[in-house]
């Protein structure tokens, strides 16, 4: 892709542990947090199916898809991921936002 990224820069860091944290605490991923206690033995409760990160962020699900942020910019880029709150989906420079020519990238609160 091409991406030049500078990981060992706090602002990056910081921002990819803020988008993993967001990203996490969707709804979506409570029965996947709930099988990690139940295999361990914790919980008796076995959680529903659930979709692993993997399968939802990226496998098949980006195929064909553009990104949302660079449609409104009247540009088009393949998508890299989809957000786990609003399942919209985003190119790498506006999911992870660590390029600096991109201001607006993607924070979804849920």
């Amino acid at each position: 892709m091409d991406i030049n990224i500078s990981l060992q820069q706090r602002n990056n860091v910081i921002k990819i542990q803020l988008l993993v944290h967001l990203q996490f605490s969707a709804e979506r991923f409570k029965p996947m947090i709930k099988y990690a206690w139940f295999k361990s033995g914790y919980s008796n409760e076995k959680p529903e199916t659930f979709q692993t990160p993997t399968q939802f962020f990226f496998k098949s699900n980006t195929n064909g898809k553009y990104c949302l942020s660079c449609l409104s910019e009247e540009t088009q880029s393949n998508a890299f991921a989809r957000c786990s709150h609003s399942e919209e989906y985003f190119c790498f420079n506006h999911f992870v936002g660590i390029n600096p020519d991109v201001i607006d990238y993607h924070v979804c609160h849920g």
